[in-house]
C-alpha cells in the first residue's frame, strides 16, 4: 500500500514538472522569438583587423560590445555597402571624397604614413611638392635632393593596398606603375626588408611599423611622431573614423550602440587598445572637440505612413530626410549632425498624439508635421508647452497659426486655404471656350476639405458671379451614392479636394461613365506623379494646383534626379513644402549655434524673421507664422506630365 501511494506521489511530481517545464519552455521561446535581440552590422577592412581584434577581446571579457555583428570587407566596396545600407557602419578610411561628404564621420584614431629610406642615406628631410613628385616618378634621381647621382628605386605597395590607396588619394594621382627602378610589395615588413637591402630605395610604411632597421625622414621639417601626428602636424597622416549609413539616422537603437562603442573608444581605457593596434589615439582636447561635435541636433518627422494618405505621408518624410541629408553633407562651421526620429500618425488624431509625446520625450528641437490640419491643431498645444517648434508641410486650415499661443512656436510652408481656393476659382475664370454654369466641388469630409470646400465655393461666386450653380459635397471612393452622384450630376467643371489616389479613381469612374469631357481640377494634395501613374491617360488635360516650381531649371532638374536616386519617387509639393521646413528649421538652429554672434533671439523670432530660397518661390512668414507668399501654380496635365500654365 505504501508502494503504491510513493509510485503515485512521484509520478505526481513528475508529471507537474514536465507541465511546468514545458510551459516555461514555451514562455521562453514566446519571449525570445517577440524580442529579437537587434544587431548592429559594423564592417571593417584588413588594415583595421588589429583594432578589431582589441575590440573582440574586450567583448569576451565583460561583452560589452555583443550586440555588434563585425564583418570584414574590402575598403573598396565600403562606400557602395554604406549607400546601399547594406551595412549600418564602416570602421576604417573612405577615400573618396565626394562620397564622404554625406557619410556621418567619427573620428576615433589616426595613423601617420612615414617615409623611410635605407640607413646609409643622408638625406633627413624631403618637402611634401618633392615627395608627390618622387611618388609619381617625375623625380627619378638623388642628386634632385642635392645628393649623390643615384636613381631612387621606389619601394611601393601592390596595388590593392590601403597606405597606398590613401597616398593616391592624398596626392590625388595614382602612384607610379613604371617598372623601372620600382618593386612592389605586400605590407609594411616586405617594404622595411627591401629598403634595407638597397641604399638608393624610398618607401612608407605605418607609424606603429617604424623599427631601427630604416630611417624615417622629415616632411616639411616636421618629424613623424605621435605627438606631430596626433596633433595633425604631421602631414600625412591617415584618419580613423567610424562612419554611418543614412537609415542610422532614424533607428535610435542601432545608434546607441555606434554611441557606446565611441564612448569606449574615445575613453581613456581605450587608449593603450588603440596603441596596442598600432594606431595613435586622439588628444583629450581633440576628443573634447568631436564629442561636442558630434552630440546630434534631434527632429522630429510626422506624417501618415499607413493608410490611405501613406503616398502623401511618404513625400513629407522624404522631403525632410532630403533636407536632413544635405545638412549634414554640408558640415558648416558650428553646424552639428542632425538626426532623425520618423513617426507614423496614421492620420489619427490619438495616433498624431502619441507621435508628440515620443518627440517630446526624445528632447527634439522642432517637429515637420503633420499632413492633416485637425492633428496638426492638436498636437501644436503640446509643442507650444514644450517649447518645441513646429512647421506643417500640409495643414492649411486657418486655426493652426490663430491663437496667442502659437506666435513664434507654429509655422507652415504650404498656402492656407484662403490663396489655394482664389488660385483655383481664379484659374477657373480664366479658363477659354469652358462652360462654367454649374460646378462641384467634391472633398474628402475632413475639416481641411470642408473648410476649403467653402472657401472655393465663396470665391466662385466672387469671380463669375452669383449665377453660376456650385454645389460642394462630401465623397467616398467606395460609396454607391459617390458613384451616383456623378451619374446624375453633369457639372462643367469637378473641383476635387482630397487625396491623389481618390482623385486618380474619380477621373476613371468619370470615364466609365462616359463623363471624360468634364473639366476636372485638383488641389495640391493631387500634385503628384504618381496621379498621372494612376490615372494614365484619363488625367490628360486635368488642371492641378501645385507649388510655383521652375521645372526647367538646372538646380531643379538636379534635386529631382537626386530625389529620384534616394526615394525612387517623383517630388509633389508636400516633398518641397517639408523639404523647404526642414531647412527654415536647420537654417535657424544654425544661427542660434553661432555664438560669436552674440545673438538673444529664440529659434521661433529667427523662423519668423527669415527668408528662404526655395524652389517654389521665396518664402517667409507673417506674424501668425503663415507663408505672405501664395508660391502656387496651375498645372495641366500633357503628354503625361505636368506642364505650368498661365492661369
Amino acid at each position: 500500500m505504501r508502494f503504491h501511494f510513493i509510485y503515485r506521489f512521484y509520478k505526481l511530481v513528475f508529471i507537474t514538472v514536465l507541465l511546468l517545464g514545458s510551459i516555461l519552455l514555451n514562455s521562453c521561446s514566446r519571449f525570445t522569438f517577440n524580442n529579437q535581440v537587434l544587431k548592429l552590422n559594423l564592417a571593417y577592412s584588413e588594415e583595421q583587423a588589429s583594432l578589431v581584434k582589441e575590440i573582440i577581446k574586450i567583448n569576451e571579457q565583460d561583452k560589452r560590445f555583443r550586440n555588434i555583428n563585425l564583418i570584414k570587407v574590402e575598403q573598396s566596396k565600403a562606400i557602395k555597402l554604406l549607400k546601399t545600407n547594406s551595412i549600418d557602419a564602416y570602421l576604417g578610411t573612405i577615400l573618396d571624397e565626394s562620397s564622404e561628404l554625406y557619410l556621418s564621420k567619427n573620428l576615433i584614431a589616426k595613423d601617420g604614413i612615414v617615409i623611410i629610406v635605407n640607413p646609409r642615406n643622408p638625406v633627413k628631410n624631403i618637402n611634401l611638392d618633392t615627395l608627390s613628385r618622387i611618388f609619381l616618378k617625375n623625380v627619378n634621381n638623388w642628386k634632385f635632393l642635392g645628393l649623390e647621382d643615384q636613381p631612387i628605386i621606389f619601394i611601393n605597395k601592390n596595388n590593392t593596398n590601403e597606405k597606398r590607396l590613401f597616398l593616391e588619394s592624398f596626392f590625388k594621382k595614382p602612384l607610379s606603375q613604371n617598372s623601372t627602378n620600382q618593386f612592389e610589395v605586400n605590407n609594411d615588413s616586405e617594404a622595411i626588408d627591401l629598403v634595407q637591402q638597397y641604399e638608393h630605395s624610398i618607401s612608407y610604411i605605418s607609424f606603429s611599423s617604424i623599427t631601427n632597421r630604416v630611417n624615417t625622414v622629415h616632411v616639411d621639417h616636421i618629424a613623424p611622431t605621435q605627438l606631430n601626428i596626433s596633433s595633425g602636424a604631421f602631414p600625412i597622416y591617415k584618419p580613423i573614423s567610424i562612419y554611418e549609413s543614412d537609415k542610422l539616422l532614424t533607428q535610435a537603437k542601432k545608434r546607441a550602440l555606434i554611441e557606446d562603442l565611441l564612448n569606449y573608444l574615445w575613453s581613456a581605457d581605450a587608449i593603450p587598445v588603440i596603441k596596442s593596434a598600432g594606431f595613435i589615439p586622439l588628444s583629450a582636447a581633440e576628443i573634447e572637440v568631436i564629442k561636442y561635435e558630434s552630440l546630434p541636433v534631434t527632429l522630429g518627422v510626422s506624417a501618415p505612413l499607413s493608410g490611405p494618405y501613406a503616398e502623401l505621408g511618404r513625400a513629407i518624410v522624404s522631403g525632410t530626410k532630403m533636407a536632413v541629408l544635405e545638412a549634414n553633407e554640408k558640415k558648416l562651421k558650428n553646424h552639428k549632425k542632425i538626426e532623425l526620429i520618423i513617426c507614423d500618425d496614421k492620420a489619427e488624431v490619438s495616433k498624431g498624439l502619441d507621435c508628440a509625446n515620443i518627440f517630446i520625450k526624445n528632447k527634439v528641437l522642432g517637429v515637420v508635421g503633420h499632413l492633416n490640419s485637425l492633428i496638426s491643431i492638436e498636437t501644436s498645444k503640446l509643442y507650444i508647452d514644450n517649447n518645441i517648434i513646429q512647421i506643417s508641410p500640409g495643414s492649411s486650415h486657418p486655426w493652426l497659426t490663430e491663437t496667442e499661443e502659437a506666435k513664434g512656436k507654429v509655422f507652415r510652408t504650404i498656402n492656407i486655404d484662403e490663396n489655394q481656393a482664389e488660385k483655383i476659382a481664379s484659374a477657373i475664370s480664366k479658363l477659354e471656350n469652358q462652360k462654367k454654369d454649374n460646378i462641384l466641388v467634391l472633398h474628402n469630409g475632413t475639416i481641411y476639405g470642408s473648410h476649403l470646400a467653402t472657401l472655393i465655393e465663396n470665391f466662385i461666386f466672387r469671380y463669375l458671379g452669383k449665377d453660376v450653380i456650385v454645389q460642394s459635397k462630401s465623397f467616398n471612393i467606395n460609396d454607391s451614392r459617390y458613384h451616383l452622384q456623378l451619374k446624375t450630376n453633369v457639372p462643367d467643371i469637378i473641383v476635387f479636394i482630397g487625396e491623389y489616389a481618390d482623385a486618380a479613381q474619380a477621373l476613371v469612374d468619370l470615364a466609365l461613365d462616359n463623363k471624360s469631357d468634364i473639366t476636372f481640377f485638383g488641389a495640391d494634395g493631387n500634385f503628384s506623379n504618381r496621379f498621372i501613374d494612376l490615372a494614365g491617360l484619363r488625367a490628360e488635360g486635368a488642371y492641378i494646383i501645385g507649388c510655383d516650381l521652375d521645372q526647367a531649371s538646372a538646380s531643379y532638374k538636379s534635386f529631382e534626379k537626386r530625389y529620384w536616386e534616394l526615394f525612387r519617387s517623383g517630388i509633389s509639393s508636400f516633398s518641397i513644402y517639408s523639404y523647404d521646413a526642414s531647412r527654415i528649421l536647420i537654417n535657424a538652429i544654425q544661427i542660434l549655434n553661432q555664438d560669436e554672434t552674440g545673438t538673444d533671439k529664440s529659434l521661433g523670432e529667427i523662423i519668423g524673421e527669415s527668408k528662404t530660397d526655395s524652389y517654389c518661390g521665396e518664402i517667409s512668414f507673417n506674424e501668425k507664422g503663415d507663408p505672405k507668399q501664395s508660391r502656387l501654380a496651375v498645372f495641366k496635365v500633357e503628354n503625361g506630365k505636368f506642364v505650368k500654365t498661365n492661369l
